[in-house]
């Protein structure tokens, strides 16, 4: 089965969780949303939804979510990604008179890993210099003292 299919479909059991712990029916919910009950039927099963969609669902339902996109990493793509991360980390490590281990979890802890995920793409076109100074900016700006 496709992931995006099995993500929507969570999100789908959410809502029928949340909605249920509510003790709403999916009436209740569709006259909050302004839809009919078949349509909060489909939303729920994961069909026809939308981020609009999804953010009505919520607030209907008195939820706070926060959105997070995430890119995709084929698996061609994984193993050079990984490893550059590696060095990155590595160098980081060397840098900042940090273990790997130290430096892989103050990077993780304050966003770093998920940067050079992010882009990676980007990233691996600037110095390793560069790259090192911008996760030390980074880190500082999300908190991080070193």
């Amino acid at each position: 089965m496709d992931t995006k299919k099995l993500v929507l479909r969570d999100v789908g059991s959410v809502i029928t969780s949340y909605r249920k712990t509510k003790s709403m029916t999916q009436t209740d919910l569709g006259n909050k949303m302004g839809l009919k009950k078949s349509q909060v039927c489909k939303i729920e099963k994961g069909e026809n939804l939308t981020i609009a969609t999804i953010s009505r669902a919520f607030s209907a339902l008195g939820i706070d979510a926060n959105l997070t996109i995430e890119p995709e990493i084929s698996d061609e793509n994984l193993r050079p990604c990984l490893d550059d991360i590696v060095m990155t980390v590595s160098e980081f490590a060397k840098t900042s008179g940090l273990s790997n281990i130290q430096a892989f979890k103050y990077l993780d802890t304050f966003g770093g890993i998920e940067h050079l995920l992010l882009f990676h793409e980007s990233i691996k076109n600037e110095s390793l210099n560069n790259t090192i100074e911008d996760l030390i900016q980074l880190c500082r700006n999300r908190g991080g003292k070193l």
